[in-house]
């Protein structure tokens, strides 16, 4: 995230890096970026490529160019600017293929803008504003096509109120209100359709709550609570339904970042204890993705690349550096795309790497 209003929600102090992980092996470094980025999205689109769009890049200064990579030549083009300059926005791939990317920051503020991008034509386009500005807020496909954008900071607060953007309309229209105010929260799409919510900040209080937004009813109901306060986390929905919830801190920021986690249970709406992180991380929410085999490798928030499986965390390799809000996208052949992220001194990179499981 950007400047000023951002710099403060994400309490940018800068502590040492956490322990390292051992003798796992180091990743070589794959194609560069056309620019360095960090705070940005990766989306995989429908014939297999991956945007990468927006973020900030050295001096935190926001971007609206975007650039694709190629699995197939294992390099990265450049794919056009948005319409407006934006980091720490939401991307989503849509049913019909294009990619709906909203909110964000842009140098100083939080936006309500939002826009479509098109791997046909290779263009950005406007479509329907939100309802409120919103920085850090979380997009979630809905199975009727249409998606849920939840929270967020407006610049002066964190937000309870929530949009549903009709791709058939292009329009962002209100939905229910969340129990909490949240920003920098975590949302997960559930089996049975509905989407939990879990932790956040307001940006001055760090929450353990959770709830669930039922698209029939368009309501938010609460659900069991956190074991711990988390913001800058992640969650990953495991293969037998039950969702991943992982690292993460408290109010004190870098001075409190979780190797933790926790598992809710739709049947029972609790949260329990699992494994360990190998090392303690934050500022990751796009930094995880499932495999087909069902592992989640958790490839932000630190420099060690995790695997998580039948409760444990394993180390299986690391980066040059700890990356903060990085991306991890799963490519075709089952590849983790790792791309940008900034360190510890607050410097985006515009390395990527590749780990073949």
């Amino acid at each position: 995230m950007v400047v000023r209003t951002a710099v403060a929600l994400l309490c940018l102090m800068l502590l040492p890096a956490a322990a390292g992980a051992g003798s796992v092996p180091l990743l070589p470094a794959g194609a560069a970026l056309e620019v360095e980025r960090a705070a940005h999205t990766a989306t995989r689109l429908a014939d297999g490529r991956v945007l990468v769009a927006g973020g900030i890049r050295a001096g935190e200064a926001a971007l609206a160019s975007a650039e694709a990579y190629d699995p197939s030549t294992r390099d990265f083009s450049a794919a056009g600017a948005m319409t407006s300059v934006r980091s720490g926005h939401t991307a989503t791939l849509l049913r019909n293929g294009l990619v709906l990317l909203a909110g964000g920051f842009d140098d100083e503020d939080p936006v309500r803008t939002a826009e479509l991008y098109d791997p046909a034509t290779g263009r950005f386009e406007r479509t329907g504003s939100l309802t409120a500005p919103r920085g850090g807020a979380t997009a979630t496909l809905l199975r009727d096509g249409r998606v849920l954008v939840a929270g967020g900071y407006d610049g002066s607060r964190s937000l309870r109120s929530t949009d549903l953007y009709d791709p058939k309309s292009g329009r962002f229209s209100r939905a229910g209100a969340m129990r909490t105010a949240r920003a920098a929260h975590t949302a997960t799409r559930l089996r049975d359709g509905r989407v939990l919510v879990t932790g956040g900040n307001t940006p001055d209080r760090v929450s353990r709550s959770a709830e669930i937004y039922d698209p029939r009813t368009r309501r938010f109901s609460a659900t069991g609570s956190l074991a711990i306060r988390r913001h800058k986390h992640a969650a990953a929905l495991l293969g037998n339904g039950r969702v991943l919830v992982l690292g993460g801190s408290d109010e004190r920021d870098w001075r409190r970042r979780y190797r933790t986690a926790e598992v809710f249970d739709p049947r029972t709406g609790r949260f329990s204890t699992t494994g360990l992180l190998s090392q303690a991380r934050f500022k990751m929410p796009d930094a995880v993705a499932v495999t087909p085999s069902g592992a989640v490798l958790v490839a932000g928030g630190a420099q060690v690349v995790d695997r998580f499986r039948a409760g444990r965390f394993v180390p299986v390799a690391k980066l040059d550096a700890a990356r903060y809000y990085s991306t991890a996208t799963l490519l075709r052949d089952g590849s983790l795309l790792i791309v940008g992220g900034y360190d510890e001194s607050i410097t985006p990179t515009a390395r990527s790497f590749l780990y073949k499981p």
